[in-house]
């Protein structure tokens, strides 16, 4: 295949790995492949039989094999495909190595590539690598170490079993699975990476599930069925992404690729192929998370505190909602400088998170303003003595460090057993706190309202 082509049709990654593959064989350098290779690369070389799971380990493989392969004049791309999640990508590549023997005769030597190339600070890094010689036409069932479940269910004709083939070899190394379209999403296939993605044995994964994959699903991803079920009606393959338990109990976010398949007794089937997206899915869930949280104050912020009560609105329950306010905040800033007004506004984020339970809500509403939002918790005198207690313990610290300010806090809030939106209660609870900043600072007043 002519790299220009699959530049333009796939960018810039089939040209990062025919380099890798190019500075592997023909420039043998070892120090320019380490370079391209992840830190924690995890490989499989079939044709000897060696693996390793670290840049290290394959430094010294290789260091070893190149000294002794064959010297390759020439590489060539016989066929390449790719799929991208995110920053990381899957390829499946049949590579030419074209090399002269001993006795000066050419021979071309077909292998079978698969990787996962990951995209860190804008370079690429491949993360994955397989590579198997093809030498006959039972290479792919040879090679793919599967386990299948009992033959009780239903046989995949010839067919089914080429495309199953086709399917697999393309995937390797990352985790395979097949299963009947029945009520419990019944297992007829599953390899070796998926049961070590998911931690089990295969004897242990029949018991624990019974055979039914449906089980291994997290309860709130059931509706990946229904997805499926749309994408395969407008086309004979889907990709989903959901959450898979494994043994110790934790769940693996993966990637779902398959396709569709009838059995020789016409059962529908589909055939899986399953990465591991848990690192991007992070990732992706970090920065979102960053954009609900004060940084000054590691509390929510007004759009993140928003959204979350929001949430606890709709489950209907008794809440409390309260605002506070620094009072003398300007005099602190005033006198001891804007890097004290930071470092007292910090201190409230720590001092309200830590007087509250987990599941409360602290935001900062701007500036020197923060909320606070109970849910199903209504106990008026309990949450008059935890706000006092935070008052004296903000008291303690001002006069300490910062008496000048004579700064105190303010709370004002209400308690609900009925419906109200996030603006209403904000209005109730901001009117409470305007009286007592205009009348008695240092206060805290919480109101029942019906």
């Amino acid at each position: 295949m002519d790299l220009y082509e699959l530049k333009t049709q796939y960018g810039k990654i089939p040209i990062f790995l025919y380099s890798f593959f190019e500075k592997l064989w023909i420039h043998r350098n070892v120090d320019a492949v380490l370079s391209m290779l992840s830190e924690d690369v995890s490989f499989y070389l079939a044709s000897d039989t060696r693996s390793g799971n670290s840049k290290q380990q394959f430094h010294s493989i290789m260091k070893e094999a190149i000294h002794h392969a064959v010297n390759s004049y020439k590489i060539s791309f016989k066929t390449y495909h790719q799929k991208i999640n995110d920053s990381i990508t899957l390829c499946t590549i049949i590579i030419e190595r074209h090399y002269i023997d001993s006795y000066y005769k050419q021979y071309i030597m077909s292998l079978y590539t698969t990787c996962i190339v990951i995209e860190k600070d804008s370079c690429y890094y491949i993360d994955n690598l397989h590579i198997s010689e093809i030498d006959n036409q039972n290479y792919f069932t040879n090679e793919l170490h599967l386990a299948f479940a009992p033959d009780t269910i239903g046989k995949l004709n010839r067919s089914s079993q080429q495309e199953l083939i086709q399917l697999l070899s393309r995937a390797l190394p990352i985790g395979i699975i097949g299963v009947f379209l029945d009520e419990y999403l019944s297992l007829y296939v599953i390899n070796d990476k998926m049961l070590e993605m998911l931690g089990y044995t295969y004897e242990e994964y029949l018991k624990e599930t019974n055979g039914h994959f449906r089980k291994s699903i997290h309860p709130e991803d059931d509706f990946i069925f229904d997805k499926i079920n749309q994408q395969l009606e407008k086309d004979t393959q889907y990709e989903v992404e959901y959450r898979i338990k494994r043994k110790d109990g934790s769940y693996v976010w993966i990637c779902d690729i398959g396709r569709k398949i009838i059995t020789e007794d016409n059962k529908e089937a589909i055939i899986c192929a399953l990465f591991d997206i848990s690192k991007s899915i992070e990732a992706k869930n970090d920065l979102y998370l960053e954009t609900l949280i004060d940084p000054l104050t590691n509390t929510y912020n007004r759009k993140g505190g928003g959204v979350l009560i929001k949430e606890k609105l709709t489950l209907k329950l008794p809440f409390s909602f309260i605002i506070m306010d620094i009072d003398n905040f300007k005099k602190i800033n005033d006198t001891y400088g804007h890097i004290t007004g930071d470092q007292v506004l910090t201190f409230i984020g720590n001092l309200l998170s830590h007087c509250f339970r987990k599941n409360d809500i602290i935001m900062r509403l701007g500036g020197d303003e923060f909320a606070i939002f109970l849910h199903a918790y209504d106990k008026h005198d309990e949450i008059q003595h935890r706000l006092k207690s935070i008052m004296q313990d903000y008291q303690r610290m001002i006069q300490e460090k910062y008496p000048i300010s004579q700064s105190t806090l303010s709370f004002g809030g209400i308690i609900s057993h009925h419906s109200m939106t996030l603006d209403e209660m904000y209005v109730k609870a901001d009117e409470i706190l305007y009286e007592i900043k205009h009348h008695n600072k240092n206060n805290c007043i919480i109101k029942e309202i019906s």
